[in-house]
């Protein structure tokens, strides 16, 4: 009997799509790096090395782009004393959200949440100031076991309650992508109660556990060098060296490694590098990065700026400074949810 042939619409009904999706997903992150793989060659030949040179995932590109963000903390706070600034500013992190590693989903998931950041500090925008990131970094549940230590633990619980509230089944070993913000918060002479204000109204929002961070800048640094070190963490582009963080934070590599081999891993040299991300995953993040750069002609656009640090030659300091959307759709200053919140740029 000669066996049917189906067109592939035909074959997705068959099959199921379900299921056709879940063999696109395992296909699409296929190809892994030796361990020792230096980050320039993962990235050129998961995209090549005219793409690869264009991210701030990029080593040249990273710096630049740090150094700009360093001068921008500068320009909006270097009107602060050293006392001021430890009372008044705050490093925030939210956690957004965690979808599929597909571009389309975390770009959608990251317009999401810049909209929702909008709409949270609205009333209290011309109170504050806020500059900070959106990042995108590839997580893997598998690296999340019984032997965790207590930072490891709550990021892998963290993770899976964000896939719990965006209605995702999830397997024990998946592969997410973890949307989250990293910024600056300038609260205002009012402290105290404006810091438990916006607390409050971005945990509204972001109700999982560990959703929303608040943190003083470090006390052993000069402000400065605190700036100067946030700048340089946030323009990271999520997965540091292409590989998979077991915490929230840095670790070093080698830390990594040893916690590991605690779990049954075999040392990684000359061998696949269980860490790192699969070639198809760095594709997709180099992918993302690029369309958020895009945003805007300095190739910045995931840079989130409100309140008193946006300046303009025509406006006082207040409202959002906004990009067009990464899908090249009306930006969301022109959306219905936007109507009612001021804007510059």
């Amino acid at each position: 009997m000669v066996p049917e042939e189906f067109t592939f619409e035909q074959l997705k009904k068959r099959s199921g799509a379900v299921e056709l999706e879940r063999l696109r997903q395992l296909s699409r992150h296929l190809g892994t790096y030796l361990s020792g793989t230096h980050k320039e060659t993962r990235l050129d030949r998961a995209v090549g090395p005219k793409l690869a040179k264009r991210t701030i995932l990029d080593k040249d590109t990273h710096t630049q782009h740090q150094d700009k963000l360093f001068t921008r903390f500068q320009k909006a706070w270097n009107g602060l004393t050293e006392q001021q600034a430890r009372e008044r500013l705050r490093f925030v992190t939210i956690l957004h959200t965690v979808c599929a590693v597909e571009t389309k989903a975390i770009l959608h998931a990251v317009e999401e949440m810049e909209e929702q950041l909008r709409s949270a500090l609205s009333k209290e925008i011309d109170q504050i100031g806020i500059l900070g990131v959106s990042e995108v970094e590839i997580v893997n549940l598998g690296l999340y076991g019984e032997k965790n230590t207590k930072d490891e633990l709550r990021k892998g619980q963290g993770v899976r309650a964000l896939a719990q509230a965006a209605g995702l089944e999830i397997a024990d070993k998946e592969h997410l992508a973890l949307v989250h913000f990293h910024g600056i918060v300038d609260l205002g002479p009012n402290t105290a109660i404006m810091e438990k204000k916006i607390h409050n109204l971005l945990r509204q929002t972001w109700q999982v556990s560990w959703g929303v961070k608040f943190q003083c800048l470090h006390t052993d640094k000069s402000i400065n060098k605190n700036l100067s070190n946030l700048a340089e963490y946030v323009t990271k582009g999520g997965n540091e060296d292409l590989r998979y963080q077991k915490q929230f934070g840095r670790r070093l590599p080698e830390a990594l490694e040893l916690a590991m081999a605690k779990q049954g891993y075999a040392k990684s040299e000359g061998q696949d590098d269980h860490l790192g991300l699969s070639i198809g995953e760095v594709a997709v993040l180099v992918h993302v990065y690029d369309a958020l750069m895009r945003r805007n002609s300095a190739r910045d656009g995931y840079l989130f700026l409100g309140g008193t640090v946006v300046l303009n030659r025509f406006q006082a300091r207040h409202g959002y400074r906004i990009w067009k959307s990464a899908f090249g759709n009306t930006p969301f200053w022109r959306s219905t949810v936007a109507t009612s919140i001021k804007r510059v740029g």
